[in-house]
């Protein structure tokens, strides 16, 4: 996992943050395994829980708790992406130039 996004901050990066711009959404969720793409906001907790939101929109938190002790079942969720895919709809994750 790569360092938190926001200028100055050394800590590592938990959170990945996108956009449904057609919805007026910001969509927080738990990173996924391995390699994350340079084109994704990654954030640490700390900034993803100070998180402000543009006037007029709504946060859709999917993040997890941590948990303790999970079996195998409940380590498998849907993503953010298998969720879009079904319903059709275009998240961006990334930066605009």
């Amino acid at each position: 996992m790569s360092q938190c996004s926001k200028p100055a901050c050394s800590a590592s990066g938990g959170v990945v943050l996108g956009y449904d711009y057609a919805a007026r959404v910001v969509i927080l969720e738990d990173p996924p395994e391995g390699m994350v793409s340079p084109h994704v906001y990654v954030f640490c907790v700390d900034h993803a829980d100070r998180l402000t939101l543009p006037h007029g929109w709504t946060l859709d938190d999917k993040r997890t708790l941590p948990v303790l002790f999970a079996d195998e079942a409940s380590m498998t969720s849907s993503s953010l992406h298998d969720d879009l895919s079904e319903s059709g709809s275009q998240v961006f994750f990334g930066t605009s130039v």
